[in-house]
């Protein structure tokens, strides 16, 4: 009997063995499903993102080429404005006079200091102490 006994102790432990390794195995393959659906949801996101990327890629690109016929177009008119200045240089003497005068004291100063762009340059170019002079001594200038 104790045989016997012993037997059936060992077979309901390794039942009881089985039914918790069958658990453990379940519970496992839960997590990897969860895992996956992670996975695929994580997946489809950076799809998106790679399909946005692009868009936007194209958009870029495409305002990329606008801008780059636009500054051929300005180069253009600018070449055939300095070919009509030029032109008119040669054939006119009061321009060529005009052309060829000395710009007054406050213009060269103005143009000495390069152009100034947005905020920060303007603040910038008012730090940098080169301040106009006042009304007073622009005529002295000119005398």
């Amino acid at each position: 009997m104790n045989a016997r006994l012993a037997a059936l102790l060992l077979a309901l432990a390794v039942a009881g063995a089985m039914a918790w390794y069958v658990d453990e195995l379940r519970d496992d393959l839960q997590a990897s499903q969860k895992d996956l659906a992670t996975a695929s949801q994580a997946a489809m996101d950076s799809q998106e993102v790679i399909r946005t990327l692009q868009a936007t890629q194209r958009r870029n690109d495409l305002a990329r080429k606008r801008l780059e016929a636009t500054q051929a177009g300005i180069r253009t008119e600018l070449a055939s404005r300095e070919t009509l200045i030029r032109t008119l240089q040669d054939e006119n003497e009061q321009i060529r006079a005009w052309a060829a005068a000395r710009l007054p004291g406050p213009v060269v100063r103005l143009r000495e200091h390069g152009p100034i762009v947005g905020a920060a340059g303007y603040r910038q170019f008012l730090s940098g102490g080169a301040a106009l002079p006042s009304a007073g001594s622009v005529g002295e200038d000119q005398r």
